[in-house]
């Protein structure tokens, strides 16, 4: 027999084999939930107590209801959640050393119908075996594939430390004599019968109303095959158990409390014929319990505030032992607003339909809130937030057209690009949109995503009176974006203009300028440019008298500014623009004097900035000019600034 014993060191390996494979057997015996132990085998009268992690399937919301355990042997500490389907306990084994199986009752408190699932730990038991044999004999005991030893005898006997796991009643014992023999041997091991019976009761608590009712599920891990149900004995202090069916060594049982009684609660106990070990117990509550927590469950699907759409609020009621509550007095409001027509569905859960408002509530929310009375009289609570979705419907939507304005030409292409948000202020997908402009042609609106949308549009070939207008309307008629388009004269393709100017070198030349431009507008992106070749003449002459007055000196200057110019167009009215540009080239310059009566040619460089304005009239536009231009020519027989401060106005015809 085994009875007891010191701590000992064996295979662990091998052990760790048997603890795995009833581990594998408990599992598919409980599809639903599994049991893991930090350190095994577990061993006892060595192992003080060890963590253990119960998983299991857990839907949405099943977390509101607590994990429960109950053991046959030994007891668990309370049960901590850690993670979605994860749950840690701590597992305290009996003071017994004989092997044995703890049987682990796993439910969640969820009602009368709950699933009770039945998992097993192996727990290994320890012991030192007695064992007589000729001196300076090696003793090894085989205990299912685990070996201990060899020990060499002494005195001719000898004491073996082994562990033993459940369900294991043999061991083999090898002897090796000094003289080479071997001897073998069969050894019983008679493990002590210990409580194999484990019961779970759903729920804890009920009302004796003579309707509600609870169930008791018995686990007896000796049961046989076809074993009736005479065998176990289940009785209730109160009252009649009344049993319902077994299945692979559980049985059912159903119990309904009388309808008139005070009793505040019913105690069950069962025992097991022919089994003076197995024996086990359960209390159940009869009476309301007070309410602890109260939980609220939106709707679950996304709801548009369009006056029609339903959904389910549900309210939880329970017991600070997670137990549902029936028959509460419950305040439902969304955003302050009271909702009637709470049903009780049972297990503590009521519920109504909530029908979305018609009009989009201040960022979209719906607050909740769920209130009952408490025992201390202070109200419960539970709040939830809802996010509405929006509508699918545009509320408001920003605009862009590039270029603009849009010169009236018949044939630039411009687009039309709208950022639409719904009345949640999100970008909104697969808005219905038509456009229809004024004056010009608009193509049709296509969806670029994420809210964004484009068109393009051509437009007229002249400046129609009035407004131009680009009305955005979606599929529905209740939204409407009026755009009003701006425009320019026709800016031309290609320009042919005259100009003259005055410039000033602040020195000793200043004069008028003429000249002759041909200029090219190109649009980057939404930004026009303008290219142009200009071509100028300028001339000064001088005359130098000695202080006699007989003698002259007559000396004249004849010059070509010859340029390159662009210029980025900063504002463009309907007829008005405004330019800024710089460019550079070079001053062809032929002097003169009537002293020698010689000719002198020079070149030289220049460079230029300038402003610009122009005013779109008839087939061109006016254009005024103020700027600097550095223009030196430097000769051996002169040497002269042709630039400085100037201002020129002119008019640019457009030839195409």
């Amino acid at each position: 027999m085994l009875t007891g014993g010191t701590s000992i060191r064996h295979q662990r390996k091998l052990a760790s084999l048997w603890f795995l494979a009833l581990v594998a057997s408990a599992s598919a015996f409980a599809a639903g939930a599994t049991l893991a132990v930090e350190k095994s085998p577990i061993v006892l009268g060595q192992t003080e107590s060890v963590a253990v992690t119960i998983s299991v399937t857990e839907p949405a919301g099943e977390a509101l209801r607590p994990l429960r355990l109950a053991v046959n042997v030994g007891s668990f500490s309370p049960v901590q959640r850690t993670a979605q389907g994860k749950y840690r306990a701590v597992y305290t084994p009996p003071g017994t050393r004989f092997p044995q199986v703890a049987l682990v009752a796993v439910w969640r408190e969820s009602g009368a119908d709950a699933v009770i699932e039945f998992l097993r730990i192996p727990l290994f038991g320890s012991t030192r075996l007695p064992i007589g044999a000729k001196r300076k004999s090696k003793v090894t005991v085989m205990v299912a594939d685990q070996s201990f030893g060899p020990a060499l005898v002494d005195d001719g006997n000898i004491e073996l430390p082994i562990t033993v796991p459940p369900g294991v009643l043999e061991a083999e014992l090898r002897v090796r004599e000094p003289n080479g023999n071997t001897l073998t041997k069969r050894l019983p091991i008679d493990v002590p019968a210990y409580n194999r019976v484990t019961v779970g009761l759903v729920p804890h608590a009920i009302v004796a109303d003579g309707k509600e009712r609870a169930r008791l599920d018995v686990f007896y891990d000796k049961a046989e095959a076809g074993m009736k149900e005479s065998r176990l004995k289940v009785t209730a202090s109160l009252g009649t158990v009344t049993f319902d069916h077994a299945e692979a060594g559980r049985f059912v049982y159903w119990y309904r409390p009388p309808a008139d009684t005070g009793a505040p609660a019913v105690e069950f106990n069962v025992s097991v014929d022919g089994d003076a070990r197995a024996k086990a117990s359960a209390r159940l509550i009869l009476g309301l319990t007070p309410a602890a927590r109260v939980v609220l469950r939106p709707p679950g699907k996304p709801m548009r505030a369009d006056g029609t759409s339903k959904d389910k609020v549900e309210v939880v009621v329970l017991d600070n032992e997670g137990l549902g509550l029936p028959d509460q007095k419950i305040d439902l409001t969304a955003n302050g607003v009271a909702m009637k027509g709470l049903s009780y569905q049972g297990n503590g859960v009521y519920r109504t339909d909530f029908t979305a408002p018609n009009a989009f509530p201040a960022g979209g929310l719906i607050q909740f809130v769920a209130t009952t009375p408490s025992t201390d009289g202070t109200p419960l609570q539970g709040v939830a937030n809802y996010l509405m979705s929006a509508t699918g419907l545009p509320r408001q939507a920003t605009w862009r057209l590039t270029p603009a304005p849009i010169p009236a030409d018949g044939h630039t292409s411009a687009e039309l690009h709208l950022d639409v948000r719904d009345e949640a202020g999100l970008p909104l997908a697969g808005a219905k949109l038509v456009a229809i402009a004024s004056h010009g042609t608009l193509g049709p609106v296509e969806e670029e995503g994420e809210g964004r949308y484009h068109a393009a549009y051509v437009p007229p070939q002249n400046i129609p009176d009035g407004e131009t207008l680009i009305r955005v309307v979606d599929s529905t008629g209740l939204f409407e974006q009026r755009i009003e388009v701006p425009m320019r004269e026709d800016v031309r393709r290609f320009l042919i203009g005259v100009r003259g100017g005055f410039v000033h070198s602040l020195g000793d030349l200043m004069g008028p300028r003429g000249g002759v431009d041909l200029s090219i507008p190109v649009r980057a992106g939404g930004v026009l440019l303008w290219f142009s070749v200009v071509a100028q003449v300028g001339a000064a002459s001088q005359t130098v008298t000695d202080g006699s007055g007989a003698l002259s000196t007559q000396s004249e200057l004849v010059f070509f500014p010859f340029s390159g110019r662009l210029a980025v167009e900063l504002y463009a009215g309907r007829r008005l623009a405004l330019q800024l540009g710089a460019g550079g080239g070079a001053t062809y310059a032929r002097y003169s004097t009537s002293l020698t009566g010689e000719r002198s040619v020079a070149w030289g460089p220049h460079a230029l900035g300038f402003v610009g304005l122009t005013l779109a009239v008839g087939p061109g536009h006016f254009f005024l000019e103020a700027g600097y231009t550095w223009a030196p020519v430097n000769a051996p027989a002169f040497r002269v600034e042709t630039g400085g401060i100037g201002g020129a106005a002119g008019y640019r015809l457009g030839i195409f």
